[in-house]
């Protein structure tokens, strides 16, 4: 699927540089030809951040940590936003013992039964990556 939305952007990005230098004047060949190039490459950009792919952004603040997984040198966690209804997101981080052992010790706790909210705040001093993690408040319905 990949390879075949590859090779469909770069045809139509084909066409529309034959169409500009075969039909356009010389005058304006160089900023159309540039200004497509570029818009390509933003268009190519933002379509990765959106496929599934994990990417290197802040977390939400507030999350909840639904899996983590550790692969070579890099952590990738699975986290649902608690602030919008989107679906999960997965980002990728460095690894660092230090936050595997946080993000295991958030899991365990939720497979006991302990909801955990993690809270993101880049100016957070327990940690280099800002994160730590709480326990969710449980709203019991009244009698």
């Amino acid at each position: 699927m990949f390879l075949i939305s590859v090779f469909i952007i770069f045809i139509i990005f084909s066409i529309l540089i034959f169409t500009i230098i075969r039909y356009v004047d010389f005058a304006y060949k160089n900023i159309l030809i540039l200004s497509s190039t570029l818009g390509f490459i933003l268009a190519h950009l933002l379509y990765f951040n959106s496929l599934g792919y994990p990417v290197s952004d802040n977390l939400p603040s507030e999350f909840k940590l639904l899996y983590s997984y550790k692969n070579n040198n890099h952590l990738y966690i699975l986290v649902d936003d608690i602030n919008n209804s989107l679906d999960p997101r997965l980002y990728r981080f460095k690894y660092s013992s230090e936050l595997e052992k946080i993000l295991d010790d958030a899991l365990g706790e939720a497979k006991r039964g302990m909801p955990m909210i993690g809270i993101y705040n880049s100016s957070n001093s327990e940690n280099s990556y800002g994160i730590r993690f709480d326990k969710m408040r449980r709203e019991l319905p009244s009698k």
